[in-house]
């Protein structure tokens, strides 16, 4: 990127004519390459290498068995691509009626009242889409129902996100 000082400025830079300032370019801190210009300083480069841009993941799949009387609770998660992957097995499911989560060898109970968070991270290279808020801005599926795509806790939206359903209470 060139820069051009205004008619009555130029760009500061030492006896040797190396620029002394600092600049920005989108947030991140850059050193200026060179300052020209026929005036004396008045033409600033700047450069920044943002990298290769990461693949944006706009949809997730999830597949888990659900609650059923008397089955081992299961946290083993089918996912729809491998492109994302389960961040975290544990406290995946909660039981409402208890108020606590279940371990891998529990059993679900009829009439009680299940929920599911799983949280679901983004494979290298990869990103969840966000919104200018860096809220996740995408869709997904649990068991091919429409969840909401939330904000994992005290995670980058971008790199980790939260699929919660609501099961209700277990009936036979």
């Amino acid at each position: 990127v060139k820069l051009e000082a205004n008619a009555s400025a130029v760009f500061q830079t030492n006896s040797s004519g190396t620029p002394t300032l600092t600049t920005t370019l989108n947030g991140y801190t850059v050193t200026p390459k060179k300052v020209s210009g026929q005036s004396g300083g008045r033409v600033l480069e700047i450069s920044y290498d943002f990298a290769a841009c990461p693949n944006v993941i706009n949809h997730l799949e999830v597949s888990i068995s659900p609650p059923f009387a008397g089955r081992t609770v299961s946290a083993n998660a089918v996912l729809g691509s491998n492109t994302y992957r389960v961040f975290d097995y544990e406290d995946i499911w909660y039981d409402k009626t208890t108020g606590k989560f279940l371990s891998s060898t529990d059993k679900f109970v009829e009439g009680h009242h299940y929920t599911l968070e799983i949280w679901i991270k983004a494979a290298s290279g990869y990103v969840f889409n966000t919104d200018k808020n860096l809220n996740p801005n995408m869709t997904a599926t649990l068991n091919g129902w429409e969840v909401a795509v939330k904000r994992a806790y005290e995670q980058a939206a971008d790199e980790v996100v939260s699929l919660r359903y609501d099961f209700g209470v277990l009936e036979t």
